[in-house]
């Protein structure tokens, strides 16, 4: 769940530095292209580790949703089916579980 929001948030941080940089290029004055571009530059950063963090995060659940999965299935008991034949001094018992 974390990580997905995390790569949703990395993805908008990515679609505002993008939007940024279109700005600096249409910036006429150089100084506020260079801020503009410089904001894009640390926003796309951003959004990379951000991404970068929720791709581990997600592949890390969806390892150990895997690995509970499998350990579920291991400890859970197969089902058996027993009979006994119990012979005693006179009786004669029968005993089936499933």
């Amino acid at each position: 769940m974390i990580g997905s929001v995390s790569l949703g948030v990395g993805l908008a941080l990515a679609a505002a530095a993008l939007s940024r940089h279109d700005d600096a290029v249409n910036d006429l004055t150089p100084a506020g292209g260079r801020e503009k571009q410089a904001s894009a530059v640390s926003l796309m950063h951003t959004a990379n580790l951000t991404m970068i963090a929720g791709g581990t995060l997600a592949a890390a659940g969806i390892v150990w949703w895997i690995i509970d999965a499998a350990s579920v299935r291991r400890s859970a008991k197969p089902p058996t089916t027993e009979a006994r034949l119990h012979v005693g001094p006179g009786s004669v018992a029968a005993l089936v579980t499933f």
